[in-house]
């Protein structure tokens, strides 16, 4: 064990500090100025915040860490536990928090009650775990799973599971969810491999409506809806992946401004294209905060994988 009792220091003077421990016992600050701290098990489990495993790391102990960057866990440490990180925990770490699971079938897990950490980067071999509500308030969030690249990792949401990142959203893994689930951001949302969505599922980059954040899909992937509802809105909206069996689909632009559909140019743009790519008994376009919707150029054919269109310009003068 690695043991600093109460009214004792580490100071590294800007220097890093690495520390492979069986359990921490930390009393008073660990300051690496601006440096960084690596910290992992000798093989065992880690819990972070409010939970218990081989290598525990409490809330209040993570508070006492100052540092740029802190790397928790490594290649031979086994799963990585979070419950319970407040930004009171966390906000001595001023750059990015690494969590990695990157020995063979390891995984991260978020359990039990909210994770806030400023910018976030989740590294797993074999599954990222979300069963409680995530979030950074300063920074980005990136999760990426599926290491060996065997197939076998994936971003699992359970229901109602809600993860917010303040800058960029990268989902870096393929994504399944058990229940209704959001994925949020106030500047981009990047989605880089597949979805299988088990319950409605919403995206949302541009999150505070300043007209910053777009939400893009990477081509050659799927996103296979099981009859469930999709609602994508961000400033502006980059569409190269089929949306497969959707029961409803909510497009819009989340700073009110005026939507093109077909051939045009606006805030918010959709082009044929990009509707041939959804299979959807519904989709809606706009909302009511949105501005004018323009439609040019759109064809039978754009629209063929979907039953039913409803344009939806509702504040102010607004019109279609």
């Amino acid at each position: 064990s690695f043991i600093i009792a109460a009214g004792k220091t580490i100071n590294t003077q800007n220097n890093d500090l690495n520390l492979q421990t069986a359990d921490l016992a930390l009393s008073a600050a660990v300051n690496v100025g601006d440096a960084d701290v690596y910290l992992s098990s000798s093989g065992g489990d880690i819990g972070l915040g409010d939970i218990a495993k081989d290598l525990n790391i409490s809330a209040a102990e993570l508070g006492y860490i100052t540092a740029n960057n802190l790397y928790l866990g490594n290649d031979v440490s086994g799963d990585l536990y979070v419950d319970g990180v407040a930004q009171e925990n966390s906000q001595n770490i001023s750059q990015t928090v690494y969590l990695q699971a990157l020995n063979k079938d390891a995984k991260v897990r978020f359990e039990g009650d909210a994770a806030e950490f400023a910018t976030l980067e989740v590294k797993a071999d074999k599954g990222i775990e979300l069963e409680a509500n995530l979030s950074t308030y300063t920074g980005s969030l990136r999760l990426k799973s599926d290491l060996g690249q065997a197939g076998v990792g994936n971003i699992d949401a359970a229901g109602g599971v809600s993860i917010f990142s303040m800058t960029d959203l990268n989902l870096d893994s393929q994504v399944h969810n058990a229940g209704a689930v959001s994925f949020e951001a106030n500047e981009n949302v990047f989605v880089n491999e597949s979805v299988n969505s088990q319950g409605d599922f919403t995206l949302i980059a541009d999150k505070d409506g300043n007209g910053t954040g777009d939400l893009s899909f990477a081509s050659g992937i799927e996103f296979e809806n099981n009859e469930n509802n999709v609602t994508l809105m961000a400033n502006d909206l980059n569409l190269q992946t089929q949306i497969l069996n959707a029961n409803r689909v909510s497009l819009a632009p989340t700073d009110g401004g005026n939507i093109a559909v077909g051939l045009g140019v606006s805030d918010f743009s959709l082009d044929p294209d990009e509707l041939a790519l959804i299979e959807a008994a519904e989709v809606f376009i706009g909302d009511d905060s949105s501005g004018n919707i323009s439609i040019d150029g759109l064809e039978s054919e754009d629209v063929a994988s979907i039953d039913l269109i409803q344009f939806n310009a509702k504040i102010g003068r607004a019109h279609v």
